[in-house]
């Protein structure tokens, strides 16, 4: 997609689909986790990342599977995107809304990462 104003293609069902987002609410401290998800639907456009989109992600993020998300709003770095029944946790941002849309990359975010965990106990 080109810089220009690319919010029309959001009206077409050939580009754009919903999408769930989870956005994680809530705080971390001492006493442990208090976090939860928070899930919303939103319009998207999703494609698979190229090779100079790679580029952008941290060096050992590069190897795993990540997609690149189109919004008419912004998401948060940590958001979680659902799309074909795997989460995609949004890793980097570009600000492109005066174009009409948000420009995300998502990678594969592992089902045993949970906000939550406590680890292992030692014994």
């Amino acid at each position: 997609m080109s810089l220009i104003n690319q919010s029309a293609r959001f009206n077409n069902s050939k580009f754009a689909r919903k999408v769930k987002v989870k956005r994680l609410n809530g705080e971390h401290s001492a006493s442990g986790f208090n976090a939860d998800y928070q899930e919303l639907e939103l319009l998207a456009i999703v494609m698979p990342t190229t090779h100079n989109d790679m580029l952008l992600l941290n060096e050992q993020e590069r190897y795993l599977p990540s997609l690149k998300i189109y919004t008419l709003e912004p998401l948060n770095i940590g958001d979680l995107v659902c799309f074909r029944g795997n989460d995609y946790k949004i890793k980097e941002l570009a600000q492109w809304g005066d174009y009409g849309y948000y420009n995300q990359i998502g990678v594969r975010h592992s089902p045993t990462a949970k906000v939550d965990s406590n680890g292992f106990t030692v014994t």
